[in-house]
């Protein structure tokens, strides 16, 4: 864990799509389950380590909904970063496996509910860019990843050097 302390411009996160377990068997069977992950989270905040939770992808069923996330995960996540289910498949085991359709009402009313939820509860969050032009075509406030470091990076000649730039 020192190793990820080195420097203020790290952070570290994992993906849950759901708190479902069911709906995490179906969609990734063969991954670490949510407890695990969450408690990996939970490790890396008592280090004092800066954690990100990718909550995606957001399909049009309700498993996937990342409201229950945030609120289960508000006072160990940093960053949560949302983003809609793009099929990109000729076949699409997921869309047919989980029977979910294409629904961009569904998006647009959900999209607005997490951005009200987390606006008002003062939790940071931004849209993943695979989900860029799907807010640029339904006119929704596009949030992207902030910078961790907004200085420009320079090239440091020895780790000294860039142990102090980064610290």
């Amino acid at each position: 864990m020192t190793c990820l302390k080195v420097t203020k411009w790290c952070r570290v996160g994992v993906t849950i799509t759901s708190l479902d377990e069911t709906f995490r068997k179906i969609l990734e069977p063969y991954t670490a389950n949510y407890k695990q992950r969450i408690r990996v989270l939970e490790i890396l905040k008592d280090y004092g380590i800066s954690t990100y939770l990718s909550c995606e992808p957001i399909m049009t069923v309700e498993e996937s909904n990342p409201l229950p996330l945030v609120k289960r995960l508000r006072d160990v996540v940093d960053l949560f970063e949302f983003g809609k289910y793009n099929r990109q498949r000729k076949y699409d085991y997921t869309s047919k496996v989980l029977k979910f359709k294409k629904n961009d009402k569904f998006y647009c009313t959900l999209f607005n509910k997490v951005k009200k939820y987390c606006n008002k509860n003062e939790i940071e969050y931004c849209i993943s860019s695979h989900s860029r032009p799907f807010f640029i075509k339904h006119k929704l406030p596009f949030k992207p990843y902030p910078l961790l470091n907004p200085k420009p990076i320079m090239q440091q000649k020895t780790l000294k050097d860039f142990l102090e730039y980064t610290n």
